[in-house]
């Protein structure tokens, strides 16, 4: 398995599915979607449950885990887990999960920002992030779905020294892009939400897949049990993007990139 390189602290390095449903069914769906495999990875973390990894041609593309309510997560690189982890509690955020370290591969905890979006910390031990990401059936993007974007910035500036730099989109929405200090690449993203969503969508963060084809994936979805919430629609400025529920429902997007 190829080694996968180190990242900057606060860049997204690792994404999770948590399921109720198992391994077997998440491998399936994700498998004929993907071409992904689930391999047995981690000690167990109690008596009946085990951590997963997802892998695609030999590289680890994220894991999967026990979880009673089925979403995706993204981890961002840091340099030490306990100390990042008292920033987000200062700044109105919480933890919700403290795993600990995972098998000497990392320490690892799941929190929430003050708005109840889930994101996670990965301190890298042996395993500084997934070897396979930004390619097809990958992981390549994080957006953060939020209606107040002033107090987001300011809580993902002083946990992980992002920086905001927001632009009018469609009025009277904004998009905001966040990038690590010095760094002319953004990390990840974040959308206002306007009076256009509904009141019971809560704040969440959106992971995105980077696929070869958007509609080819989009067609095989209904047959592995799945569903296309949001059909096949292009964004001149980024690619031709999706957005998807496993049989779980579970979200995410699939990004044909331009």
């Amino acid at each position: 398995m190829r080694k996968a390189r180190r990242y900057a602290p606060g860049t997204p390095v690792w994404v999770n599915l948590d399921t109720a449903a198992g391994t077997t069914a998440a491998s399936k769906f994700y498998g004929g979607l993907f071409g992904w495999r689930a391999l047995a990875w981690h000690r167990p973390l109690d008596d009946s449950s085990h951590w997963w990894v997802f892998a695609h041609d030999g590289r680890d593309v994220g894991s999967l885990a026990p979880g009673p309510h089925p979403v995706w997560e993204m981890y961002m690189s840091v340099d030490n887990a306990d100390e990042t982890a008292r920033v987000v509690v200062d700044n109105g955020g919480a933890v919700a999960l403290w795993l600990g370290e995972i098998d000497e591969v990392s320490r690892l905890a799941v929190c929430t920002d003050p708005f109840g979006a889930r994101f996670g910390l990965w301190e890298p031990k042996r395993r500084p992030a997934a070897s396979r990401m930004h390619e097809p059936n990958s992981f390549t993007w994080g957006e953060l779905s939020c209606r107040d974007i002033d107090a987001a910035r300011d809580f993902y500036g002083a946990v992980f020294g992002w920086e905001g730099r927001t632009r009018a989109v469609a009025e009277p929405s904004t998009y905001t892009e966040f990038f690590l200090p010095g760094v002319d690449q953004p990390v990840a993203g974040m959308v206002e939400m306007n009076q256009l969503w509904p009141e019971d969508v809560p704040p969440h963060w959106m992971l995105y897949f980077a696929v070869a084809d958007t509609d080819e994936i989009v067609s095989r979805v209904g047959q592995l049990g799945g569903a296309v919430s949001v059909a096949p629609f292009d964004r001149p400025d980024v690619g031709r993007i999706a957005v998807i529920n496993d049989p779980e429902g579970a979200f995410f997007s699939v990004l044909q990139r331009r």
